[in-house]
Formats: C-alpha cells, sequence, structure tokens
C-alpha cells in the first residue's frame, strides 16, 4: 500500500499520509536493515564517533561515562525480532493503528488529499479487496442526510400529535386549523433553514 501511495504522491504533492507499515518488517527486511546498520558503522567510524563525543563531552564537561549507554548500543550486536517479541512491541506501540481478530489484522493509514484528487486514491484502490476506504467528507455527508431526514420525520409526527390534541380539545376543525396554522408556519421556516 505504501508503494501506492508514494506513486500517487508523485503527481499529487499535497498527498500526505501516516501509516505504521514502514515500522511492520519481515525478517528478511529486518535482516537488510541490520546488515546496513552494520556495514555503516564500521569499527574505524565507530572509534572516530567515540573519540569525537569523548573530546567533545571533555571540553563541555561531561561525566566521562555520559554516553556509556549510547555506546552500548552502538556496539551491539542486533539480530531480528522474533515474531513473539514482533507481536509484543506491535500491541505497545501501534494498538491504535493495528486492529487483530482471529480471522484477520487490518492496519490503519491516514492519507489527507485535497477532495479533487480523491479519485486518484479511490482509484488506486477500488479494486484491492484488502483495502477499505473511510472517506470523512462523505461519512459526515451521508450523517447530515440520515439526521435531516429524521429530524423531518420527527417533526411530521410531532404535527400531527398535536393536530389531534388540538381537535380533541376544541371539537372542531375550524378552530383546530385556526390554532395549527401558525404552528405549520412556524415548522416550513425551520425546515427552509435545516436544508438551506
Amino acid at each position: 500500500m505504501l508503494g501506492d501511495l508514494e506513486n500517487i504522491k508523485k503527481t499529487t504533492p499535497q498527498l500526505t499520509y501516516s501509516s505504521p507499515e514502514s515500522l511492520i518488517l519481515s525478517e528478511a527486511a529486518q535482516k537488510k536493515k541490520i546488515s546496513d546498520w552494520n556495514t555503516y558503522w564500521s569499527p574505524a567510524k565507530k572509534a572516530e564517533l567515540k573519540s569525537l563525543i569523548g573530546s567533545s563531552s571533555a571540553k563541555y564537561k561531561f561525566k566521562k561515562d555520559a554516553f556509556q549507554s549510547f555506546y552500548r548500543l552502538l556496539e551491539k550486536q542486533y539480530i531480528p525480532l522474533s515474531p513473539d517479541t514482533f507481536n509484543r512491541n506491535l500491541n505497545v506501540f501501534l494498538q491504535n493503528w493495528v486492529t487483530k481478530a482471529p480471522e484477520m489484522t487490518m492496519i490503519s493509514a491516514m492519507v489527507k488529499i485535497n477532495a479533487k484528487d480523491l479519485g486518484k486514491v479511490t482509484k488506486t484502490f477500488n479494486n484491492n479487496d484488502n483495502v477499505v476506504i473511510f472517506d470523512k467528507n462523505a461519512i459526515s455527508a451521508r450523517f447530515i442526510d440520515v439526521i435531516s431526514s429524521d429530524f423531518n420525520l420527527i417533526l411530521a409526527l410531532s404535527s400531527l400529535l398535536v393536530f389531534v390534541t388540538l381537535f380533541v380539545t376544541y371539537g372542531r376543525i375550524e378552530l383546530t386549523l385556526i390554532a395549527f396554522l401558525p404552528m405549520l408556519n412556524f415548522q416550513n421556516k425551520i425546515k427552509h433553514q435545516c436544508s438551506g
């Protein structure tokens, strides 16, 4: 998915996204990153960095052992995380991004894009059964439509109830209509304000 988003970003620079997918690495990817780390931090580079930190820390009056934890990290021999360790870390750090169920695992990604470019994203992922797109604006618009239609139903039912109550109270249709018409006019104003 990240590759597809990167391709879209090439033609749509205002697209931004965040996803934990780049943090979820296969064992092969972990080995590659560890190899890159070990290749970069040659013994000569490590010695040069330690010397530079040592002289700078003495100059600025840091304790001699102030950077020992960093040196231990630099010398550590890293190995790929086991699936159990990886799952524990996943649960701790990515619990808001990853949802697990017995049948499947869902990874969330947030994409921000201009409304005019939304079609590029939906077109890219439309045929992918493993991707679900939640368009916040479309969902909000749908909620407003539902609330509006429910509001109109409630308005109609309450009007009917008031009409029946007025008719039972006055006992005459003429008096009921005279009392009910101002309320009907007021309801029409409310409907126009809500729809406009």
